[in-house]
């Protein structure tokens, strides 16, 4: 099946219209992966709900592909951008743009968040998660450094993007200790800036890397199966709490980068995926998107706290979540952006 998906592939530059799909999917892939969240003990809204070892694995998995591959088709759409359509002449502009597009969301929705959902008793438990980032906000801040980072340094990134890549995958190394020291935006940062880059070279370069990646596969599949095993296993066998951390930490980089590789391989090369990129139903999701990712935490976080969800069996309430949040949030997002001010909002007018 894998063969003839990739003998079908044409030898050709990807195109973001390649990836209609694949965005789609990357959408509903995050709030999939937040519908697992009662069970694995990440959330407050924990407490009312029992520990489950499959769920966790499964959300766990899923982890090593839903973030990785969301940034990665930001550096994917950047690159669409910058070297196609030519946007973003300087960096004046880019700043601009991204402030709208990104920090302003972030400054007007995050203190909502934050006197809805968290627990504050003074100051300084509003200002840590302002800084750190509020649930899911964290996203908007992160990405918003990325481009700021990325833009000044994309030059040199195109003369020579190997070294540059080795600099970067150094700096992800580096991304824990600034996590402890404080500096949670800059260490999400580095965390991140692996697979933006990806994204932007995946489209930049994308016929060469796909020459060199697309007879590995299954090769890619299998590796990336063992890794997340091993990520499984190994924890319960290394004793020292620094060192299992950083394991916990580091082995997130190749599984992101195998799940990123596979992910993209499949949707760009299969014809049936890339027609159904054309359809209302996922033209609808990439038009929504963004504010689906901004609304659909709140939501959940209240559709947990509904007792008679809390008597279901795991799966049903995954599946009962998933399915609600996703169709609220939608019908909320094409409702405001019918609206001017909901637009200027997200940047988008």
């Amino acid at each position: 099946m894998t063969k003839i998906i990739l003998e079908e592939y044409k030898e050709k530059k990807v195109t973001i219209d390649d990836l209609n799909t694949l965005r789609a999917f990357a959408i509903l892939l995050v709030v999939l992966r937040h519908c697992f969240a009662p069970y694995m003990g990440i959330w407050p809204i924990s407490e009312y709900y029992s520990y489950d070892l499959l769920t966790d694995i499964t959300g766990k998995y899923i982890s090593t592909i839903s973030m990785p591959l969301f940034v990665f088709i930001s550096g994917f759409l950047f690159s669409y951008l910058r070297n196609n359509l030519k946007k973003y002449p300087n960096f004046q502009i880019l700043v601009s743009k991204k402030i709208a597009r990104l920090l302003r969301p972030y400054i007007i929705l995050a203190p909502i968040y934050i006197l809805i959902f968290v627990d504050i008793n003074s100051i300084l438990d509003f200002i840590n998660p302002l800084w750190k980032g509020a649930g899911h906000l964290w996203f908007l801040l992160m990405i918003f450094l990325v481009f700021i980072l990325f833009y000044p340094l994309e030059k040199y990134f195109k003369k020579k993007p190997y070294e540059c890549f080795f600099l970067i995958i150094l700096c992800f190394f580096l991304y824990p200790g600034f996590s402890i020291i404080g500096l949670s935006p800059l260490s999400k940062v580095f965390h991140y800036l692996p697979f933006f880059y990806l994204g932007y070279f995946f489209h930049f370069k994308s016929k060469k890397i796909i020459e060199k990646i697309e007879n590995k596969l299954w090769v890619i599949i299998l590796i990336h199966t063992i890794l997340f095993i091993t990520s499984i296993l190994a924890p319960k066998l290394i004793t020292n709490g620094i060192l299992k951390t950083l394991f916990n930490a580091y082995i997130n980089l190749p599984l992101g980068i195998m799940s990123v590789s596979i992910l993209f391989l499949i949707f760009t090369k299969s014809k049936k995926l890339k027609t159904m990129g054309h359809s209302l139903i996922v033209k609808k999701l990439n038009q929504t998107s963004y504010y689906i990712y901004l609304l659909h935490q709140p939501i959940l976080l209240f559709i947990f706290q509904i007792k008679f969800l809390q008597t279901l069996p795991p799966l049903l309430v995954i599946l009962s979540a998933f399915i609600s949040t996703v169709i609220i949030s939608f019908f909320i997002a094409s409702f405001l952006l019918k609206f001017y001010w909901s637009k200027k909002l997200i940047g988008a007018a």
